[in-house]
């Protein structure tokens, strides 16, 4: 299995240690998967850019591995969205972590073509969250938690909320598929 890490929008260099907390908490119940964070810098409504990003990974990892999307903030909304154009590898699942599905009815989902695919996701809510401070809930979440933390920092600075997420994870789509 390949896990590909999505990042979301502003993807400063003071984001690393969230992306290397969840790959370091993800390892112990993916122990032979590999991991790929991709990056891209982009704003809210760059629409052709988050498309492009998009594009990128769908071209880059598209090669008949099963694949699990990661993707913070913007970039679970942008996994969501991709998954169902995956031809050669096979999606086993979505985690969205503080991802802004239902902001302003929808608005983001809407822009990237969010599809109603049967793909099976679960989704993460920071229940201090000034960026994405409701709208996480995914609608076909097989499980949804509410973490107490903020949008980032409680993933930088602790390996907690990344713990957490990764055995979530591991409930639902490690093993065999």
């Amino acid at each position: 299995m390949k896990i590909v890490f999505l990042v979301g929008i502003l993807d400063f260099s003071y984001k690393l240690p969230l992306w290397r907390r969840l790959e370091t908490e993800f390892r112990v119940y993916f122990p032979h998967a590999t991991y790929v964070l991709e990056r891209e810098f982009y704003s809210p409504f760059q629409k052709e850019k988050i498309l492009a990003y998009g594009k990128r990974i769908l071209d880059t990892h598209d090669t008949g591995e099963e694949i699990l999307l990661v993707g913070h903030s913007m970039g679970g909304v942008l996994a969501d969205a991709i998954a169902p154009r995956f031809t050669k590898s096979r999606v086993r699942g979505i985690v969205t972590i503080f991802s802004p599905h239902e902001y302003r009815d929808s608005e983001f989902a809407r822009m990237l073509g969010t599809s109603t695919s049967s793909i099976p996701l679960v989704s993460f809510a920071a229940a201090w969250d000034l960026v994405v401070p409701s709208g996480a809930r995914h609608a076909r979440a097989l499980e949804h938690r509410v973490l107490r933390t903020d949008h980032t920092y409680g993933l930088i600075f602790s390996s907690r909320w990344a713990k957490e997420i990764a055995e979530v994870a591991a409930k639902h789509f490690s093993g065999p598929g």
